[in-house]
């Protein structure tokens, strides 16, 4: 579907929508109803909360995220973070207040092609969804609206800021920069910072701004400082942590942007007065915590890397040797060179020129695909959602002759196409394949009954047998029951169900049970009666889970990110009954005398975090793909 860029009057709480949550969460769980509720209720002033005051009000002056691990082929698990709601409100207030001096400080990098430059001023809409009465229409100039809900389907904010370049790794490797280097340059020598946001310190904001001896000699003159104030936020919103800082969120990737151009300026004088010219010896392109050293000379190369070294260990970091390699021209990496024979191999196969019917032998390509991979010297991670993204363009294609005649290459596609997604299980890759499996259904109409059930028993047996692997996975689990969302859709619940016996066994099966899980699991099973004994089952490990939370912040546990995303969540469920709720009042030590007026106003506004019902899985994934900001 096509979309319209349209001007925005801004709304500042739009930070609600692209600074603030990591992209890896599942479908189910946005900010887009937050969003709206604060609009509403005026939370950045910290007015119209009414009974929930508390939970938003100055008592919350530390928080613990809501931390969650995501896997990676042939690494350690990435802990991500989800900031508290509170703190959330809290770092809109600080864009409202520093916006201008934010863009100032993370602009001044001659090397970053990822930088901040301006505030967006666009959002997208959907031209069948255009804004409706839900929006405050405050036009004040054609295609210009002021934003206020979120209640439109068809609205997509893609960030705060806009940015310079390049928002995805990938579109570096295809521009005119990236070639252009390669012409003049013999040499390329790629490089990132080894655990970067982790070894972050939070007070070495101030030091990239002002240097290290200055906040020093002078530190309580810079006391309410623009770097003062943002070192203070980072940390309070992560336990009171000046270590590290969270992975995930946007706002985080700015707090190590300004950090890190610092370290590009002082890099670019070093050399300078080394004699190295930036253009002629040496271009340096960082992406984030990536770099890509352009050069000709070894001497160059290692001036350089050793400036790095001695730079980033002022700010507490250092160069990930494990991950550095050189490519002598022609430059072409490991995984650009897989990309392209398997762009080639896939539509040269299901799209052949010599016959007009697509063939799909799911044995022979994935043969055939790991020994592309195999021989390039890629790695699964860095191929399955290209891959996957191959795929969708397949299925989507008006002209795509797969949906012909016989229904085996439906099936032979999906065998292949599931093969690729168990190699590598992301969000990104959850969004793409539920994607894919939604257009196949769509399409596929034009089958027999019989024949349509046959696709949807394909899917549902390679769902279930991906969940059911997943038990075991230890001591991280891959998020493969985010799936469940999938097999919730009407097409498919309607003619299978996930059994009984499966369920238990993943609420029983799994200590590390969170948040995430938790939605996703009573989001599948809803109102279905057929699933009593199971809720009564989750039920109990939502009480223990949050009874454990409580013990371990027992002076307020809304200090606790996922305490308090359960609680508003929870309250606000349809498919909870009303005595469990009063339970978890009492857990959530909720004063008697304000309980119905605090029940009132949180069902009043509707879902909070996650969209319980008329949930539409095309268009959250549309909104997911256009909200990923970095890759």
């Amino acid at each position: 579907m096509s979309k319209k860029k349209i001007k925005i009057t801004r709304r500042i709480e739009r930070v609600l929508l692209t600074e603030v949550l990591p992209y890896e969460t599942p479908l189910i769980f946005s900010n887009r109803s937050f969003y709206s509720i604060c609009c509403k209720n005026d939370l950045r002033k910290r007015e119209g909360v009414g009974p929930i005051s508390d939970f938003f009000g100055d008592n919350i002056d530390y928080s613990i995220p809501f931390d969650f691990y995501i896997c990676r082929e042939e690494k350690d698990p990435r802990l991500l973070s989800v900031i508290h709601p509170a703190k959330q409100i809290e770092i809109v207030r600080f864009y409202e207040k520093y916006k201008d001096i934010m863009l100032y400080y993370a602009s001044k990098s001659p090397f970053s092609i990822r930088k901040p430059i301006k505030i967006g001023r666009y959002y997208y809409a959907t031209h069948k969804q255009l804004p409706r009465d839900s929006i405050d229409n405050s036009i004040s100039e054609k295609n210009s609206l002021t934003i206020n809900s979120w209640e439109d389907e068809g609205i997509y904010f893609k960030n705060f800021f806009s940015y310079y370049h390049t928002s995805y790794i990938y579109e570096f490797y295809e521009s005119k920069q990236y070639q252009k280097c390669e012409k003049y340059f013999l040499k390329l020598y790629r490089f990132d910072i080894n655990k970067c946001f982790d070894s972050i310190y939070t007070h070495s904001i101030a030091w990239a701004i002002y240097s290290k001896e200055f906040v020093k000699e002078h530190l309580n003159k810079k006391r309410g400082s623009f770097a003062d104030n943002m070192d203070r936020l980072m940390s309070t919103l992560n336990y009171n942590e000046t270590s590290g800082i969270l992975i995930g969120p946007e706002f985080s990737r700015i707090f190590a942007e300004i950090i890190l151009q610092r370290i590009d300026r002082d890099i670019f004088e070093a050399l300078k007065k080394d004699k190295i010219s930036y253009g002629i010896d040496y271009k340096i392109f960082r992406y984030v915590d990536d770099y890509f050293l352009f050069f000709n000379e070894e001497g160059v190369r290692d001036n350089v890397l050793n400036h790095y070294t001695q730079h980033l260990k002022k700010f507490k970091m250092s160069i990930n040797k494990l991950k550095s390699h050189q490519y002598d021209r022609p430059i072409i990496t490991e995984l650009s060179n897989a990309k392209k024979k398997i762009k080639d191999y896939i539509f040269n196969q299901i799209f052949p020129k010599d016959v007009n019917e697509s063939r799909v032998i799911s044995n022979k390509m994935i043969t055939d695909i790991k020994i592309f991979i195999r021989d390039s010297g890629a790695k699964y991670e860095g191929i399955t959602n290209y891959l996957l993204a191959l795929l969708l363009t397949i299925v989507e294609r008006k002209q795509a002759n797969l949906f012909t005649k016989s229904i085996n290459n439906i099936l032979e596609f999906l065998d292949f196409m599931f093969f690729i997604f168990s190699t590598c299980v992301n969000i990104a890759s959850i969004n793409k394949i539920s994607h894919i499996v939604k257009e196949i259904l769509k399409k596929s109409q034009s089958y027999n009954i019989n024949e349509q059930q046959r696709i949807i028993d394909r899917v549902f047996y390679e769902i279930e047998k991906l969940i059911g692997r997943s038990l075991y996975k230890k001591p991280v689990r891959n998020k493969e029951i985010y799936l469940l969302i999938l097999l919730r859709e009407k097409e498919i619940y309607e003619h299978r169900q996930v059994d009984t016996n499966i369920l238990e066994k993943i609420i029983n099966n799994d200590n590390s049970m969170d948040y995430f899980d938790i939605i996703v699991l009573l989001f599948y099973m809803g109102d279905d009666s057929k699933y009593l004994e199971q809720k009564k089952l989750l039920r109990n490990k939502i009480i223990a889970r949050i009874q454990s939370l409580k013990n371990r912040f027992e002076k307020n546990i809304f200090k606790n990110t996922e305490a308090t995303l359960l609680f508003f969540d929870l309250i606000s469920c349809p498919f909870i009954e009303d005595e469990d709720k009063q339970q978890l009042m009492d857990i959530f030590d909720i004063d008697k005398q304000q309980r119905q007026g605090c029940v009132e106003f949180i069902n009043k506004q509707g879902y909070w975090f996650t969209k319980w019902v008329n949930f539409n899985l095309l268009e959250e994934i549309r909104y997911k793909k256009l909200s990923k900001t970095y890759s």
